[in-house]
């Protein structure tokens, strides 16, 4: 593991295997539309600008793809804190909202019932789970009907309880394993980056600024 600089006097945690080719870009600390930080460069390879972020060079993902943090550190760029997602999935992984006074996610106090109300929201459709009369058991309701319906992707409260059985791996692993020739191989990759343009018009965040 190792540490790469960034403004702002940030770092970004990669792994030993990728900070050959990592580090030999200069990286500014971004935040992104989502509120977390993210690690950014500009690279111009043969006349085409780009500006991707560090954990697009890593995942490469498609235009259908998102790169999701297990832990929600954008900054914490190591192999088995990122895995490639959609965005339905990407949202199951976001954590409990700051006005939330419970502790937990997916939990509130009930001043009808009197008691602590459980739920989820699956596809858009907000569901109650129950109610209970204490939070620890609420939220433990919670994170069982999140493992149900969202997998790996859930968000639970119980942290010792969470990512079990989750296999993802990389899909870019060549990244690492063949370091000396990243630079040429990233240019390919710039130029699909440019194409998908017109496909995908959010992606311009991660190109241009």
């Amino acid at each position: 593991m190792k540490e790469i600089p960034l403004t702002q006097n940030k770092i970004a945690i990669v792994a030993d295997e990728d900070f050959p080719f990592l580090s030999q870009y200069k990286w500014r600390t971004q935040k992104g539309p989502d509120g977390h930080l993210y690690a950014r460069t500009r690279i111009n390879a043969n006349g085409i600008i780009t500006h991707p972020y560090m954990h697009t060079l890593l995942m490469n993902p498609s235009c259908q793809q998102m790169v999701d943090f297990k832990d929600g550190n954008g900054l914490n760029l190591l192999r088995g804190n990122m895995r490639l997602c959609s965005n339905k999935e990407d949202a199951q992984n976001r954590r409990q909202q700051s006005n939330n006074r419970s502790g937990y996610k997916g939990i509130s106090w009930g001043t009808k019932e009197n008691k602590w109300v459980a739920f989820i929201t699956v596809d858009g459709v907000h569901k109650r789970i129950g109610t209970f009369t204490n939070a620890i058991d609420a939220a433990q309701a919670y994170d069982d009907e999140a493992k149900k319906y969202f997998g790996s992707f859930a968000q639970l409260n119980f942290a010792d309880k969470q990512r079990e059985g989750d296999q993802c791996e990389s899909i870019s692993s060549i990244l690492s394993s063949q370091a000396a020739s990243l630079p040429p191989q990233f240019f390919s990759r710039s130029i699909t980056y440019l194409k998908t343009i017109p496909e995908k018009i959010w992606r311009l965040m991660h190109l241009i600024f």
